[in-house]
């Protein structure tokens, strides 16, 4: 049997949800949003925290990928913004950082301090694990 997860097993899986990418990397996310596509997700881009906080406001979003290291407004306090909302601070929040977040840090303190679902390293997780943890997390949501 072949372990290796193809996109036709993750072809459904996020059918209908509107996952908010607030991601300022504008080819990942592009690639991620290419991705929730064919997991039948309804991708939405925000290339900023304000902008993503805005897009917060106006749709109906059932989980966010959230990129810490983000140009003015940085993940963290977008975090902090969602978290104090409360018309939006159940939705699953996953981390998703190419920095490696140290566990005994401050950062990584206030990020679980707040509560996010993941904390994801952008270069070790692959799209279609990706896609699984999103759709474990709306599950037990």
């Amino acid at each position: 049997m072949n372990n290796h997860t193809t996109s036709k097993d993750t072809s459904l899986l996020l059918s209908h949800k509107a996952i908010l990418i607030i991601e300022d990397d504008e080819y990942i996310s592009r690639v991620y949003e290419k991705w929730l596509k064919k997991s039948g997700a309804i991708p939405l881009i925000a290339h900023g925290g304000m902008d993503g906080l805005v897009k917060l406001k106006e749709e109906k979003i059932d989980a966010v990928l959230l990129d810490l290291g983000l140009p003015g407004m940085d993940g963290v306090e977008v975090l902090k913004q969602i978290k104090a909302n409360p018309k939006v601070n159940k939705i699953p929040i996953i981390i998703l950082s190419n920095s490696t977040i140290r566990t005994n840090s401050a950062e990584f303190k206030a990020i679980t301090d707040l509560g996010v679902s993941d904390i994801l390293m952008k270069f070790e997780t692959s799209l279609e694990e990706l896609v699984s943890i999103i759709h474990k997390n709306l599950s037990t949501a």
